[in-house]
Parts: structure tokens; C-alpha cells; sequence
């Protein structure tokens, strides 16, 4: 079960500017999927877009990697809002 503390709920500037996790190893960050992988011969976060589509932006090696091409390719209007994942 997710713990999202309360003042997320009424901060909505705390939405925006960190990660929330949604999932066990996977986050979202400015219209955003920050997804961990665990496998020796990959990069160890993908990212990729809230659309329909889901583009993959791409993947790195560190968090703030991840992070910062969330920052660059930060989606505007997206399909499944951050609050969709919080009920």
C-alpha cells in the first residue's frame, strides 16, 4: 500500500517539484514515468512519457539523470494525471 503523507494532498507545489512514487520502483515526475529496472545488461531507470502512446524518452544510469530528462520533455497536458495514481 502506498503512504503519501497529507500535506501532498494540499501542497500541490510538492507535486511539482520532487518525484511521487506511484508504484515499487517506478515514480512520477512533470507528466512523467520514472520506471526502475533490474537487470545487469540494462540502464538502470527508463523514462518515458504520460501519453497515449507512452514514448520512451529515454534511459540513464542515475536518479537525477532520470529527473532531468523529465525536466527537459515535461508534458504539458497528460493522459493519466498524478492524481489517478493517488486514490
Amino acid at each position: 500500500m502506498l503512504i503519501i503523507p497529507y500535506f501532498c494532498f494540499k501542497n500541490k507545489r510538492f507535486m511539482t517539484t520532487k518525484p511521487v512514487q506511484i508504484e515499487v520502483g517506478e515514480w512520477y515526475f512533470k507528466g512523467c514515468f520514472i520506471q526502475a529496472q533490474n537487470h545487469p545488461k540494462l540502464k538502470a531507470y527508463v523514462v518515458f512519457k504520460d501519453t497515449i502512446g507512452q514514448e520512451v524518452i529515454g534511459d540513464c544510469m542515475t536518479f537525477i539523470e532520470a529527473k532531468k530528462l523529465c525536466r527537459d520533455n515535461e508534458v504539458k497536458e497528460p493522459y493519466q494525471k498524478l492524481e489517478n495514481f493517488l486514490k
